[in-house]
């Protein structure tokens, strides 16, 4: 189980990632840029919208990474998933083929390999439902 970063002195890292322009698929980048908008001590906050394999960029100054993202997991529009993507048991739905060029569960096995893993990094998945060309999050999501 990941540290709970609630009262942590690290450097914790958020990183919405999506793409604005394909519907819910942009609710990581929504939140982030929320986010940014407030002032929260020892948070980094930034977005990622092109190249999944930069997420190991924004994260390699992180103690721990909170990653917003959204999900196809056959759950309820809008449902939130927590996940905790440095445990051995990942969703098989992150295994399914993704909207950016390079995966976040790709990210995170490489990062093992090359020994740049941050101490925790959190998923929080929002389930959506629109995928297509559009830059309005459906009204759950």
């Amino acid at each position: 189980m990941a540290p709970d970063i609630r009262n942590s002195s690290g450097n914790i890292i958020v990183i919405g990632v999506g793409n604005s322009f394909r519907s819910d698929d942009g609710v990581g980048v929504f939140v982030a840029r929320e986010l940014q908008n407030r002032p929260l001590p020892h948070v980094s906050v930034v977005t990622e919208e092109r190249d999944g394999l930069k997420i190991m960029d924004h994260w390699s100054s992180g103690d721990h990474v909170v990653i917003v993202d959204a999900v196809a997991s056959d759950a309820d529009e809008g449902s939130i998933l927590r996940i905790e993507l440095l445990d051995a048991l990942r969703p098989s739905f992150l295994a399914r083929s993704s909207t950016h060029s390079f995966d976040i569960a790709g990210a995170v096995s490489l990062s093992k390999i090359v020994g740049k893993l941050p101490a925790s990094v959190v998923l929080y998945g929002v389930e959506g439902r629109n995928f297509k060309m559009g830059t309005s999050l459906s009204p759950k999501v």
